[in-house]
């Protein structure tokens, strides 16, 4: 590893296993942890003098998940009891931040990506089979970001040399789950009447996973947007078309 590395300016870390894929099991919560901690150890290890940045890949799940601003420029506290998915991401950013005396180290926390994989995929059987109108509170705001915008972005936070430190990964325009819900069931041409309540979400999901859906992510890509960066894919409609139809593409595939 470290010779495979000596000569890199720059270090992407987007290793981790894939959460939205099955429920959370014990074996599966393990996985979840020991391929981002331990990952992200190995690599922090292996950095040398010639690496200039490192960008590590991180998620809004840093945040309590309160409703409280989910400020870029601050550690976020830790709660009195934090969740699976709160403790494993604060773990993972302070291994990661290990590199950052030597090398300029960003940490990216991302939204929900709106793609065919992930938590999207995970929740479409529910709308599929049309029982959900609506997932937990119908007016939680939802930080979501489409997959090019991250792609796009991970480019510009690696070029910028101002860039370091945490960022929002998430889309400029605000949505709820009430309004996510209704245009993935509008594409998939379904619509369901009664919405399913926490406890719902709750047992299909698993609790530690269901926290991902019903926590209240109130975040911004101020950091990002301060820099010069410009999303391109802003609308929640077309990247939820574009996720559907590269389902259904693989499908046939």
């Amino acid at each position: 590893m470290p010779s495979a590395l000596a000569d890199c300016r720059l270090v992407y870390n987007l290793v981790g296993e894939n959460i939205g894929a099955s429920r959370w099991s014990e074996a599966k919560k393990r996985a979840l942890r020991e391929s981002r901690i331990v990952s992200t150890s190995k690599l922090v290890e292996a950095l040398s003098s010639n690496t200039e940045a490192f960008l590590c890949a991180s998620a809004v799940s840093a945040y309590p998940g309160d409703g409280t601003p989910c400020a870029e420029d601050t550690r976020p506290p830790a709660t009195p009891q934090p969740s699976f998915i709160h403790a494993m991401t604060r773990e993972w950013e302070a291994v990661a931040l290990e590199a950052s005396p030597n090398t300029r180290t960003v940490l990216l926390r991302v939204g929900m990506v709106i793609g065919d994989e992930g938590m999207l995929g995970g929740v479409l059987p529910l709308f599929r089979a049309r029982v959900a109108r609506h997932l937990g509170s119908p007016e939680v705001e939802l930080p979501w970001v489409d997959p090019r915008d991250v792609a796009r972005l991970l480019v510009f936070l690696a070029e910028n040399p101002q860039a370091s430190g945490a960022f929002n990964v998430v889309a400029p325009e605000r949505t709820t789950i009430s309004e996510f819900s209704e245009i993935v069931q509008g594409e998939l041409g379904i619509r369901s009447w009664l919405g399913l309540p926490a406890w719902v979400v709750r047992l299909f999901l698993g609790t530690d996973a269901s926290r991902l859906v019903l926590a209240r992510y109130d975040a911004r890509p101020e950091r990002a947007l301060s820099l010069g960066f410009r999303f391109e894919h802003t609308t929640l409609r077309d990247s939820i078309r574009a996720a559907l139809a590269g389902s259904r593409a693989a499908a046939r595939g």
